[in-house]
């Protein structure tokens, strides 16, 4: 601690050496408001930021410390004849002076944005060589916060432009907030204090659980250079955006506020659901980001999924956040000593969620954590209300080892000198197995264990007055019965890790020198296991032998080739083994390869192994020992491409590419820089094509090689790096996408699509000149994210993108549901067979700009569906899709999608079904 108030004390005496006097008491807690970007993208007008001002009043988020509305790209067209930026004069036409006004009539602060480079990152003029007319601007208009972006600033130095903006506000003499947003990519946490009062450290943010994990693991690290004036920002908040779920967003905005960053929310505020409101005003939580002392918090434990946070408050309190990122509830469990307090302290704990104190602990503390979820709590060191509760093990014995399937006695002695215990919990592995509460008699569970391990156990009571106490853990072993480890056999395809050899013990599971475990880790027998200590993360099995092995349970459903990878370390070349199946030796004698040291892990490929359909034994088997095992993974074999498909590099790859097919999966491997500006690098699976066409793909799996990884489908006009092209992609951390040039040697572009990741559909048709991008999470109801014209001159070349976004790694990615078809589904017009009696109007209005009406009549009973498509025939969103009573029926369109989102201007096609009948009308929206 004396280490963190050292480093805490020299950031306040520099940063206050730095600033000018009158950015002195800016942001010393972490900026507070609301930014447009995440839902609204370039939608802004003044309409909107007044509806959104007035909700940041109304719901409360005021009051709960929220101050700065900015509005993010887009507010801006061009310059005057004096260089002075001008605002859109169609979207904000009382201009930027009067919404300011407006906005702090309300009592709250007013931000804008811009860009150190020649354009802002949507094309609208950027601030290079006019930072002085800018800050004059902004000074005059009443701006309180400026958001400063990096795009189109090649050839710039990252510092000097940022210090050069400030210097012009400094000028300007308004004290403005300082936003640095250059992503991270110049470290500026190492330069920006003294010249911004916030400065990004990662890429866009995006609604996914995958984007907020990525970007929160990127800020382990960088604690020391967070302080009061200063912070680091890992990018605006996704509460209530997305597909986020409840869960999903408590840990997004605990972990944020745990680190201290700025909370510039991203939703829509006119129309929060009552529980996000709830998370954004939650002041408890909110007075850990805003505590004065302005400490970073820090994880203090990663176990894999499962994760311990902290951060030192100035009231001498610690915040705790348990974080479990793994698809099922977790019992966790912290120890006093982790956050530095003496094992037999008592502390009072309290619930910032639940908004309520849990009561006294004393050595630890456990909650059961949600999936993808967190328990946040605040400690104090407080005196207890009474005395400790006692609490011991009885049964069953330290070390003891027993089969399954079996029930388990579990019991203790639980009293309290100064009142009762009223509570006694049970737990395995940190995993609550059972309670009981007012016992009389004893107390004591039956436990029905499922699943084979080792298990530690742990029993807490509780006393009348709240004070918690837990027992000195014990341990247990539960070993698998005879056959698989879990009970059934691998179905193959799969990774089999090499721990999981089956049950029965010595010559029926395993045949081992030793009786003894020398790793100690997992398992009891006699099969030596050790942790693998690496990004992979799992154990290994290790010391082995010549004439040990190992047999594993499999069930094949047909015969095939396969591709079988062993992950191995070896500090030897002299290692050697073999896999059986039935007693069949499959592989012939396998050389290990040494690979520098047993810290050093990599994957011995062994590829076309034909293997045939049942149930049956693998056997690894070792020849010649020194090498370490850590699974057997077993795949379809890697076939060449079908033809027509063909793959290639475009561009100067840092590695070659290759890409092959596995039973109808595409399986890409890619190096490149990226896919933008005016020259590509990434891999390429295509086919040569003419005329109007549609290509659609499911990506499975995408490499993390960088937050802006991609792969996804493409057409573009020749197979040059700088060709003209459009495709729809899904990046690794950054969303879906539909990215363009235009011209060839052109500059790129780039409108956002669904905020998700991997698995996702998408598809790019192109129908004349017209190109146009969708997105799906399911394959069937498609999101068009835009279009886009673009002269391509047949034949143009059609197929699967991946680039690593990172020229020095390989990412690898795969595809399924691959169709390149020359057709387009346009859902059809008319048929002549209506039934007697029926008609279908003209939607009324029409064009309209917020609802239209689409009328009909029915002669009888009938099952009808009213879908809306837009006119490259994907299908918007579904209106009506049941059983209706004859007669006169109306519906209503609201120009949203199936996502609720706003459409586009342009022409719908809305589709009318009924019995073998079908209709169209045609609508058109403008905005």
């Amino acid at each position: 601690m004396k280490n963190i108030f050292t480093v805490f004390l020299i950031f306040l005496l520099s940063a206050h050496i730095s600033y000018p006097q009158q950015f002195d008491n800016l942001a010393l807690t972490p900026p507070m408001g609301w930014n447009s970007w995440n839902y609204f993208y370039c939608d802004v007008s003044e309409n909107t930021i007044k509806q959104m001002a007035n909700a940041m009043v109304s719901s409360g988020m005021k009051d709960a410390g929220y101050q700065y509305i900015v509005i993010d790209d887009c507010w801006q067209t061009s310059r005057d004849a004096n260089g002075y930026i001008i605002a859109d004069p169609q979207r904000f036409p009382s201009g930027m002076k009067a919404l300011a006004d407006y906005v702090h009539s309300l009592g709250l602060k007013f931000g804008l944005y811009s860009c150190a480079g020649t354009l802002t990152c949507q094309g609208r003029p950027g601030s290079h060589n006019y930072e002085d007319k800018d800050a004059e601007s902004y000074a005059a208009w009443g701006v309180d916060y400026l958001k400063y972006d990096w795009c189109y600033s090649d050839g710039l130095d990252s510092r000097t432009s940022y210090k050069t903006m400030r210097d012009a506000l400094e000028r300007a003499g308004r004290p403005i907030v300082f936003s640095i947003c250059e992503w991270g990519s110049t470290q500026p946490w190492l330069w920006a204090q003294g010249i911004g009062h916030l400065w990004r450290t990662t890429g866009d943010i995006q609604a996914t659980w995958q984007s907020f994990t990525d970007l929160l693991d990127r800020q382990v690290g960088l604690e020391q250079y967070a302080g009061p004036g200063g912070w680091n920002d890992p990018d605006m908040l996704e509460v209530g955006n997305g597909n986020l779920t409840p869960d999903e967003n408590r840990a997004h905005f605990s972990l944020w506020c745990l680190l201290a960053a700025p909370l510039m929310a991203g939703n829509d505020l006119r129309n929060m659901r009552p529980e996000v409101i709830d998370i954004l005003t939650n002041k408890e939580v909110i007075a850990v980001d805003q505590d004065s002392l302005g400490i970073q918090g820090s994880k203090i434990r990663d176990d894999g999924d499962y994760e311990v946070w902290s951060k030192p408050m100035k009231d001498s309190s610690y915040a705790v956040i348990l974080f479990n990122r793994s698809g099922s509830e977790k019992y966790m469990t912290l120890s006093w000593d982790e956050i530095g307090f003496d094992k037999d302290d008592v502390l009072l704990a309290r619930d910032l969620w639940k908004k309520q104190d849990v009561g006294y602990f004393q050595s630890l503390y456990s909650a059961t954590v949600p999936s993808h979820g967190v328990v946040m709590i605040r400690l104090w060191h407080r005196n207890a209300p009474g005395e400790i509760p006692q609490i011991n093990m009885i049964t069953p014995a330290d070390s003891s080892v027993f089969q399954l399937p079996q029930q388990i006695d579990l019991g203790v002695q639980a009293r309290d000198s100064d009142g009762q215990v009223v509570r006694v919990t049970f737990t395995a592995n940190g995993q609550e197995i059972g309670r009981i509460e007012n016992s009389i008699n004893s107390w004591s569970i039956v436990w029905k264990p499922e699943t084979p391990g080792v298990y530690q156990i742990v029993a807490y009571a509780t006393d009348d007055s709240g004070i918690s106490a837990a027992s000195t853990p014990i341990y247990v072993y539960l070993a698998p019965a005879a056959g698989p480890f879990f009970a059934t056999p691998v179905q193959l395809p799969a990774l089999i890790a090499a721990e999981n050899y089956d049950g029965g013990g010595e010559g029926l599971g395993y045949s081992d020198h030793d009786p003894e475990n020398q790793g100690g880790q997992y398992r009891w027998d006699g099969v030596d296991i050790g942790l693998t200590v690496d990004n992979n993360g799992g154990y290994y099995v290790g010391w082995l032998e010549p004439g040990e092995w190992l047999d594993y349970s499999v069930d094949i459903a047909e015969t095939d080739s396969f591709d079988i990878h062993l992950r191995i370390t070896s500090s030897v070349t002299t290692g050697t083994c073999h896999l059986e199946l039935d007693g069949k030796d499959i592989t012939g004698l396998v050389q290990i390869p040494s690979t520098g040291g047993k810290l050093n892990w990599r994957e011995k490929n062994l590829s076309n192994i034909s293997l045939p359909a049942g149930s049956q034994k693998l056997k690894f088997y070792v020849d010649a020992g020194g090498f370490n095992l850590n699974y057997i993974d077993i795949a379809y074999a890697l076939q060449p491409l079908a033809s027509p498909w063909l793959d290639r590099d475009i561009g100067q790859t840092g590695t070659t590419g290759e890409a092959a097919m596995r039973k109808g999966t595409f399986i890409v491997k890619a190096s490149g820089q990226d896919i933008w500006g005016n020259n590509d690098e990434f891999h390429f699976v295509y086919q040569e094509v003419q005329g109007d066409m549609e290509i659609t793909a499911r990506v499975l799996t995408l490499g993390d090689t960088d937050p802006w990884a991609k792969a996804g489908v493409m057409i573009r006009n020749s197979l040059s790096s700088v060709s003209n092209h459009a495709m729809t992609i899904v990046s690794a951390a950054n969303g879906l996408a539909f990215q363009r040039r235009v011209q060839q040697n052109g500059s790129s572009t780039h409108t956002a699509g669904t905020p998700a990741g991997v698995p996702y559909w998408v598809k790019l048709v192109r129908k004349g000149n017209v190109l146009t991008g969708y997105d799906s999470s399911d394959g069937t109801s498609w999101r068009r994210i835009d279009a886009v014209t673009i002269v391509m001159q047949d034949p143009v070349y059609a197929g699967l993108i991946v680039t690593a976004h990172n020229d020095g790694a390989v990412c690898e990615a795969s595809f399924d549901q691959v169709s390149l078809s020359t057709t387009t589904n346009v859902p059809p017009e008319k048929r002549d067979n209506a039934p007697n009696g029926f008609g279908l109007y003209p939607a009324y209005p029409n064009p309209f700009n917020s609802s239209t009406n689409i009328t009909y009549n029915l002669p009888f009973d009938a099952k009808v569906t009213i879908s809306v498509y837009d006119i490259m025939g994907a299908r918007v969103r579904v209106l009506q899709d049941g059983r209706v009573s004859a007669g006169s029926a109306k519906v209503i369109w609201d120009a949203k999608d199936s996502d609720g989102r706003d459409v586009a201007s342009g022409l719908y096609l809305c589709k009318f079904e009924v019995e073998d009948f079908t209709s169209t009308v045609k609508i058109v929206y403008l905005k």
